[in-house]
Order: structure tokens, then C-alpha cells, then sequence
């Protein structure tokens, strides 16, 4: 692993700590994380306000075995940024590692910050480091001051070698919107259009179009629908790290009106790195189930949804469903719950950044479902890895039914199934493959099972790899 001078004497001068889940994060000073049972760590960053910081999370095995995550959330609960690949020419870190720069907090208060493994069950250590520049303003690379008049006109620009001109404007939801970018003497500009949280929606190199009036290496980006209104970022850099004087030009069509069909299937295609984004208008109790398959050899989807706020709601990677009609690696988030009226945004991209072609659909199931509190019990359990353990419970027509088992002992991997009163296997999982801390990346969940018929159903769980141990099934009872 490239290892700067740098990093190397900060690591030999600062002692470092082994954090613990919700330990707090202390200017400069280096915390090792380590990874077990698929659980990400929360770290606490209690800031001031009105501060910069950069932070990195820096894998310490081999970085093919332990790809780093980095998610930071305000104190309000918003999630502010978020990383996966740094995509910088730092050489203390691998390019698999994770960092956020020059992040300004502006509100005082406890950040949290959510370490993790892209793959959510890699194990090993993971080094945190955080720098604060106090209430100094970030320096954007290569910035040329742009006056607002100027945002859908012709504006020129200027990269030193090696550097990103960065350029921020506001998009509408259901716009298109088409940027090119002229290389000026001989200039070759490449250019990469992303969203406020710096996810990567659009790229291009060279234009590759019929037209005639920019050069054969200067890049567009053609009709790029917005999904949602916000902020958007472009960055533009040269080919091969050269650096140029450009051209910008952002050019708007109609505004698109965003339909909002009970059942819509759609089938796109995605390149390494992107992510393609969808707009759901729905009411508070719309219950949806939202499906990806893959329809590439090697691509493996994953699927978001998050609310106004950028706040993430809920994500899977692989649904573990055995009754799905979908191949193993597809992705499905099964009756998800809305829990307001308003816009989401559900997001498409591929495990570990891979891209390809699939079909995405979306099927509103139900309407006017519970939303708030639900009534837990709790039940433990043991398996030998042979046979299957059961838990039965009474339900009412018109109930939605979550279940929760979750592995006590370290290598038990659950298996769980809702059976009927009539003994139909009505669903099952494996593991849940979404985004939280509250249980391992193995566990099981049945997620807002509506009952039809009241009766006495059974939880049936069972090991999914023959192995023994304990587990706990919580069962949420709404409506």
C-alpha cells in the first residue's frame, strides 16, 4: 500500500486509538476502527459550527479485501456528504479509500459519522482522520468567478494542469439540460456532471456527435433529464491532467412533466461510476415495492430511496427473497412504507461502481398503510444449523407485519419465513442487504407484510450456511 512521508511520520508521532461504537472524533488525532459481523461504526464529531473540515477513512488490510465507506449526517439528521472512492492523486491513500474535503459546518452541533465496508461484511481495521481548518472559507480548485446572469450563457474558463475547475448551478425537476465544453488552442477538456452530494451522474470525454461546430475532442453532455430540483456540479479537468482555457455553455429545454403511473418499468443502462435517478411523487401511507434487475452479464444493481433533504431512507444491494422473481444479485426494496407526502428520490447504481444495462420497475401495491408507532415483542431462539426453529403469533386483518431476526451469535446467519394459517410460505429472506447500524449485514427481515386473513401465523427460521447459534426475532405489529 502507498504510504505518503507525510502519513507515515503523523502515524509515528500521534498515538493512535481504537474507536468503539458513538466514540467521539478528535481533531488530528488518527482512531482505528475495526470491522466485525457487518456492522458499521458511528463516530461522534462535535463541532462548533462555522468550521471546515476534511476527513478520510483509510483502509489498513488489502484494499481488494476492504473497500472503505464514509457517510457524514448533521444534527438535524440530514446526510451531508458521503464517499466511496476519493478519486484524488493523494498517494497516502489507496483508491478505494474514502475521503471528504473541505466540508463546511455551518451549524453547531454533534455529526455523525457512519464508517463502513462497500461490500457491508469485509473485516479488518479502518483508520479516521480528521483535520479541521477552524472558520476558514475552502479554496475551490482552479474557481473562475462567474456573475449569476451568466449561468446559461457562454462563460470562459481556465484549468491549471493536473486541477478541477468546478462550476455550481441550479436545475428544475423534469428539465433537460445540455453542457459543452470547448477546448480553446488545442485544449482536450473532459467533464463530469454531478448532484449537491457529489454522486456522479453524467461524464464525457469526447463528444462523439455529428456536430460540426465544436471540435472532435471537446465534450457534451446531451439532454441530461433532471429527476430532481436542486444544486448540480460540474467539474472539468484535461485529458491526461493537462491543463487549457475553455468554454462553458449550459443550454436548457422544456420543462418535462413527471407522470406518476401506478405501475411503470423502465429499462436504462448506466456506465461505470454513474447513477441513474428516478423521481417518486407519492402519499403519506403509498406503499411501494421497487425492483432492479440486471440485464448485463456482471452488473450487480443496488437501489436507494431518499427523501427532500438527501436524508436516505432505505437501500438494498441483493434482496434474499427465495421466491422473487429476480436472479440472486438483483435488487428489490419490497413494500416500503411512505412516511409523508412529498417527493423521493430512488437512486440505481452498481455494486462497487460497475455499470450496465437494466430494468427498473415501479408498482405502487397499496394505499393508506399504517404509519408510526408499532407494537414490538421480542422472542429468542436457537438452531443446530439441521433443524428449523418456529414462533407462532396471532394477527388481525388489516395489520402490517415487519420481522426482524437478528444473529446473537457472531457466525449464525439466519433464514427466516412467514407461514400462513394454512401453512403457505407466504414470504421469505435471507439477508436484508440495506444500509443501517442496528443489525449485522447477514440478518434477516421481513419488511411491512399486510394481513389478509386473521389467524395464527409462524415465524419458521432456520441457518442459512448449516451453522449453529442463537438469535432474537422481533415482531412489529402496525395498524
Amino acid at each position: 500500500m502507498k504510504i505518503c512521508l507525510y502519513a507515515l511520520l503523523l502515524l509515528l508521532l500521534i498515538p493512535l486509538g481504537v474507536a468503539a461504537q458513538g466514540d467521539t472524533l478528535t481533531p488530528d488525532t488518527p482512531l482505528i476502527v475495526e470491522m466485525v459481523d457487518g456492522r458499521p461504526i458511528e463516530l461522534v464529531y462535535e463541532s462548533a459550527g462555522n468550521e471546515i473540515i476534511t476527513v478520510y477513512a483509510r483502509s489498513l488490510e488489502d484494499p481488494e479485501e476492504l473497500d472503505t465507506t464514509l457517510e457524514i449526517i448533521a444534527p438535524d439528521g440530514r446526510s451531508i456528504a458521503d464517499n466511496d472512492d476519493h478519486r484524488t492523486d493523494r498517494m497516502d491513500l489507496e483508491q478505494s479509500d474514502s475521503l471528504v474535503s473541505d466540508l463546511v459546518l455551518t451549524e453547531p452541533g454533534s455529526y455523525t459519522f457512519i464508517v463502513d465496508t462497500f461490500s457491508g461484511v469485509a473485516q479488518g481495521s479502518i483508520e479516521v482522520l480528521l483535520i479541521t481548518d477552524g472558520g476558514a472559507q475552502p479554496t475551490p480548485e482552479s474557481q473562475t468567478p462567474i456573475p449569476d446572469n451568466q449561468i446559461d450563457g457562454i462563460v470562459n474558463g481556465e484549468v491549471a494542469e493536473g486541477e478541477t475547475f468546478t462550476y455550481e448551478f441550479d436545475a428544475e425537476e423534469g428539465e433537460t439540460i445540455t453542457i459543452t465544453v470547448r477546448g480553446l488552442d488545442a485544449f482536450d477538456p473532459r467533464i463530469s456532471l454531478m448532484d449537491s452530494k457529489g454522486r456522479l451522474l453524467a461524464e464525457n470525454d469526447d463528444h462523439g456527435t455529428s456536430d460540426q461546430t465544436i471540435g472532435r475532442f471537446d465534450s457534451r453532455i446531451e439532454a441530461f433529464a433532471v429527476r430532481s430540483s436542486g444544486k448540480y456540479m460540474l467539474e472539468i479537468s484535461g485529458f491526461d491532467n493537462t491543463g487549457g482555457e475553455f468554454t462553458l455553455e449550459i443550454t436548457r429545454g422544456d420543462v418535462i412533466p413527471v407522470d406518476e403511473p401506478e405501475i411503470e418499468t423502465i429499462q436504462e443502462s448506466i456506465n461505470d461510476g454513474e447513477v441513474y435517478t428516478y423521481t417518486l411523487q407519492a402519499e403519506e401511507g403509498d406503499v411501494y415495492t421497487l425492483s432492479v434487475r440486471s440485464l448485463s452479464d456482471n452488473y450487480d444493481p443496488l437501489v436507494a430511496i431518499y427523501d427532500a433533504s438527501d436524508v436516505l431512507l432505505t437501500y438494498n444491494d441483493d434482496h434474499g427473497d427465495a421466491l422473487a422473481d429476480l436472479a440472486r444479485f438483483d435488487s428489490r426494496i419490497a413494500r416500503w412504507i411512505a412516511p409523508f407526502e412529498g417527493s423521493y428520490s430512488v437512486e440505481v447504481s452498481g455494486y462497487q461502481g460497475g455499470g450496465g444495462e437494466f430494468e427498473f420497475s415501479v408498482e405502487r401495491v397499496a394505499q393508506n398503510a399504517p404509519i408510526g408507532f408499532a407494537r414490538e415483542t421480542v422472542y429468542t431462539g436457537e438452531s443446530n444449523g439441521q433443524d428449523s426453529f418456529s414462533q407462532t403469533f396471532d394477527a388481525q386483518e388489516g395489520e402490517w407485519i415487519t420481522i426482524t431476526v437478528r444473529g446473537l451469535t457472531g457466525s449464525f446467519d439466519p433464514y427466516v419465513s412467514l407461514v400462513a394459517p394454512d401453512g403457505t410460505v407466504l414470504t421469505e429472506n435471507s439477508d436484508h442487504s440495506s444500509r443501517t447500524t442496528t443489525i449485522g449485514f447477514v440478518d434477516a427481515v421481513i419488511s411491512n407484510y399486510p394481513i389478509n386473513v386473521d389467524g395464527e401465523y409462524s415465524v419458521i427460521v432456520s441457518s442459512q450456511d448449516g451453522g449453529a447459534g442463537s438469535f432474537a426475532i422481533t415482531i412489529s405489529v402496525a395498524g
